[in-house]
């Protein structure tokens, strides 16, 4: 069986490279956040360009 979505992903996210650019890493088999609101926020406003510096 190949990879699964949980459900708990923002509505519209179904690309998992799209995933990782917004923050998800791989952990062995699993593609994980540790801020979902982040990967939310990062999610809605990836279409307007709007990209926070991490630094």
């Amino acid at each position: 069986m190949g990879f699964q979505w949980t459900g708990a992903e923002p509505q519209g996210l179904n690309d998992l490279r799209l995933a990782e650019v917004l923050g998800a890493v791989w952990e062995e088999d699993e593609l994980v956040t540790y801020s979902l609101d982040s990967l939310q926020h990062h999610f809605d406003h990836f279409d307007d360009g709007y990209m926070e510096d991490p630094d």
